[in-house]
């Protein structure tokens, strides 16, 4: 009987133990990481609703006529003109071909991200690292969030 009582008690002072030492979660970090997750999925939101298909239907229409462009740009054009076919062809080069480029690269960096502020989510309200290392978490997914809006704000743009 008293093997078996040593055997129950042991567990539950372990448990009282190992759960009344927690320090209080830092309502500052769980804020921030609600902030980053809305801006998160808001971004995710934005490059969902750029329309591929339209913009392959737009590269399409642009490489059809690409020749006819570059003839029209070997004659002598006024500055007005220039300024206009010059713009176009950098726009449709450039900005196009950055969007159907880096397009899945942004997604999967999202998708990265939001895993990683989920998780964070679940371990700061349970005081799962040092208060150090916890900021220092905050602060890199801060700065990841950062990286990504400035690139999908390139490409929604």
């Amino acid at each position: 009987m008293t093997m078996h009582i040593r055997t129950l008690l042991l567990p539950a002072l372990l448990l009282v133990f190992g759960t009344s030492c927690k320090r209080p979660s830092d309502a500052g970090h769980v804020a921030t990481i609600d902030s980053l997750l809305a801006v998160t999925d808001s971004l995710i939101n934005g490059m969902n609703a750029i329309d591929r298909a339209e913009l392959h239907s737009i590269d399409s229409i642009y490489q059809s006529r690409q020749d006819a462009l570059a003839e029209r740009m070997k004659d002598t054009l006024d500055k007005p003109a220039a300024l206009i076919l010059a713009n176009y062809r950098r726009a449709m080069t450039k900005s196009l071909g950055r969007v159907n480029k880096d397009f899945e690269d942004v997604m999967k960096e999202l998708s990265t991200t939001k895993g990683q502020l989920d998780d964070l989510r679940a371990d700061v309200p349970a005081s799962m690292h040092e208060p150090a290392v916890e900021q220092s978490y905050v602060g890199q997914e801060k700065l990841a969030v950062a990286s990504i809006r400035h690139r999908a704000s390139v490409l929604a743009n």
